[in-house]
């Protein structure tokens, strides 16, 4: 039995030794930091509410140590990175990066960046009217007929330079082939006055209510013109009637002209017609249409004398 052990015994050791060396290895794989994918966004803490920062703020990277059950179950809502920025004053302040995690699974072992340089300075307030931008295109045959925005002014908080800076608030509204639509909540898009975007601004609301009309495309059509005639002539006969013009360039949406194949005038009251001549008349248009050339038309009527 004693021989058993001591035969070959460095061999053992050596594969004891490699043994023991792998484990360590595995474990230590097993323990290492992990890169987190997702960057934090940092946040400042402790600033008074007389100060902001201009711009924002970059976003921070992690290395942490976790099990592997844990790890699968992580967020970035799980961690607060953040610059302590108590006590600060306007100008350039350069501060430590600090993150910590809510899960206490989680253990931080560095940050990156490490810390950072922001501009503080007196926080300022504007009220602007809120412009709008359309995107897009509405139907074909269709055309935009108005845009109400709501509210239209909204209340601007950030750095003095920041507001100082900016000229125009805008709500961009796309349209994509819509007939008739209510847009809701849309983005401010913030813009400095050459046209590039402003962050670090509060706006309030954020977001906006943009109502879209939309109608069909006019088009026009040429119609015939008909008189109406209404009672009797005292003496004589109706020879003759002609319209000047007799035709007219009637412009609506598409709905509204296939419908037409003519239009008729006001009522002519032959009671009251006594001798030849041209009476003028107005036009019955339909709603929502409208002649080029005006409403109104001459009815020439020629009264012949009974045999």
């Amino acid at each position: 039995m004693k021989e058993l052990f001591l035969k070959n015994w460095l061999l053992k050791i050596v594969s004891i030794a490699s043994a023991l060396l792998l484990w360590f290895v595995v474990v230590g794989l097993q323990n290492a930091p992990q890169q987190f994918e997702t960057p934090l966004e940092i946040k400042p803490f402790n600033l008074s509410e007389q100060y902001t920062v201009v711009g924002s703020l970059p976003h921070a990277k992690v290395k942490i140590l976790v099990d592997k059950e844990a790890q699968r179950q992580i967020r970035p809502e799980d961690f607060d990175a953040y610059i302590d920025l108590k006590n600060t004053e306007p100008g350039k302040v350069t501060s430590t990066v600090y993150v910590t995690s809510k899960n206490p699974k989680v253990t931080i072992v560095s940050v990156s960046p490490g810390s950072v340089t922001v501009a503080i300075e007196k926080t300022a307030e504007k009220q602007m009217v809120v412009e709008y931008e359309i995107s897009g295109k509405v139907r074909d045959g269709s055309q935009l007929k108005g845009v109400k925005v709501d509210p239209q002014k909204v209340q601007l908080s950030g750095a003095t330079s920041s507001i100082n800076a900016l000229k125009k608030i805008k709500a961009v509204i796309i349209l994509n082939g819509t007939e008739n639509h209510t847009f809701t909540g849309n983005h401010l898009s913030l813009v400095d006055q050459d046209g590039k975007p402003l962050q670090g601004i509060k706006v309030t609301p954020d977001s906006v209510d943009a109502t879209v009309e939309i109608d069909a495309m006019q088009q026009e059509k040429i119609v015939p013109i008909k008189p109406r005639l209404s009672g009797t002539l005292k003496s004589g006969f109706l020879s003759k009637i002609t319209v000047h013009p007799n035709v007219i360039n009637l412009q609506a949406n598409s709905k509204i002209l296939e419908s037409i194949s003519g239009l008729e005038t006001d009522l002519i009251d032959l009671d009251k017609i006594t001798k030849t001549g041209s009476y003028p008349v107005n036009i019955i248009l339909p709603k929502d249409a409208h002649a080029s050339s005006g409403t109104k038309v001459d009815v020439y009527l020629e009264i012949s004398e009974a045999q």
